[in-house]
């Protein structure tokens, strides 16, 4: 592919992006009916992809889900809740999360000097909407940059399956820092990765311009304390 053609592609993947983001509503949950919402899309996604061992995977609204540093956040197309996406800021305060849970020495690595870090997890989008919807992912994913920003965090690190971790280094410039490995109820090998603030500020500014944010967008999800019902 040429350069004039390599642009014109890359047009053409935001134009796609920038329109879907026009259906599209972000909203943190916060009550009980719609966490029954996502823990329906949750076991749909992870049933139909078969890579968990469901007799010991737990409860699919765990007590991570609860955690004060949690932000739960659903996306829905059209009205309907299409795809979600958990996201933890760590802190010193505030450690416990899904990458302390399975590599507790990186996690306080990341933390040191009062930093904080993103840690997303429990992905999960509807199999319809994906393949009718092919960009979906990067719609659910422009949630963890609006936190990355909100929070001002040093880092987003991530424990994902082996298969899908070069869709992170791209998005986001993510490196990897355990390898891959089998790990408790997974039925695949994971792996660590960790993107530092400078290059996913370099994705966001050369690439991935959709993934910004207005401040007021931020707050609404982010900004302050909500009354979960569960």
């Amino acid at each position: 592919m040429n350069a004039v053609d390599w642009g014109q592609s890359r047009r053409a993947f935001a134009s796609s992006i920038f329109s879907l983001l026009e259906r599209v509503e972000y909203r943190r949950i916060t009550d009980a009916e719609d966490f029954n919402e996502v823990a329906r899309l949750r076991e749909q996604a992870y049933n139909s992809r078969s890579f968990i061992e469901a007799d010991k995977f737990g409860p699919l609204i765990d007590e991570y889900d609860r955690m004060a540093d949690c932000y739960v956040i659903g996306v829905y197309l059209d009205e309907k809740l299409t795809s979600t996406v958990r996201i933890h800021v760590v802190s010193e305060d505030h450690i416990h999360g899904p990458v302390e849970s399975y590599f507790p020495h990186r996690a306080r690595e990341l933390v040191e000097g009062g930093k904080r870090y993103i840690d997303p997890s429990r992905f999960a989008a509807d199999g319809q909407a994906l393949w009718d919807y092919p960009l979906l992912p990067f719609i659910t994913l422009r949630a963890v940059s609006m936190a990355h920003t909100f929070f001002e965090a040093a880092n987003i690190a991530k424990v994902v399956r082996a298969d899908s971790a070069s869709f992170y280094k791209r998005s986001f410039g993510s490196v990897e820092v355990e390898p891959a490995q089998m790990i408790d109820q997974f039925k695949v090998p994971l792996v660590m990765l960790v993107a530092n603030d400078e290059e996913v500020r370099n994705r966001l500014d050369s690439r991935y311009r959709f993934f910004k944010s207005m401040p007021s967008e931020q707050r609404m999800m982010f900004s302050s304390e909500a009354d979960l019902g569960y």
